[in-house]
């Protein structure tokens, strides 16, 4: 029973692995939110579309995720909360210190963090 449990944990490599693919989903995002901020300001067809999409985006991001980090179905939730939590560190520290990387204007950057 331990040994099985042992087999669960993740590996320095996943961990390294993981933490990088953090970094690789938060400079997406930003880069999203930087070259189509209008889709975040107002309430047009195009913001509701961009909800809509971030569903099957996630969906991806988990399958990026399990197949690049080698997850097997155990370590899935703690994979995708290794990478999600690093991809949400660096946004909040952004967002607190240096806004303007998501947009030239704070309140574009503060509308597409809510």
């Amino acid at each position: 029973m331990q040994n099985a449990a042992m087999n669960d944990r993740l590996s320095y490599r996943q961990l390294l692995l993981l933490a990088g693919l953090g970094v690789a989903f938060w400079a997406l995002a930003t880069l999203q939110i930087r070259l189509l901020p209008p889709s975040f300001s107002n309430s047009s067809w195009s913001g509701v579309i961009q909800f809509i999409a971030s569903i099957p985006a996630g969906w991806l991001s988990v399958w990026i995720t399990r197949r690049c980090a080698g997850l097997s179905r155990q370590q899935l939730a703690p994979g995708i909360l290794v990478a999600g939590g690093v991809a949400m560190m660096i946004d909040g520290a952004v967002l607190n210190w240096a806004p303007q990387v998501y947009a030239p204007l704070e309140v574009t950057a503060r509308l597409a963090a809510a």
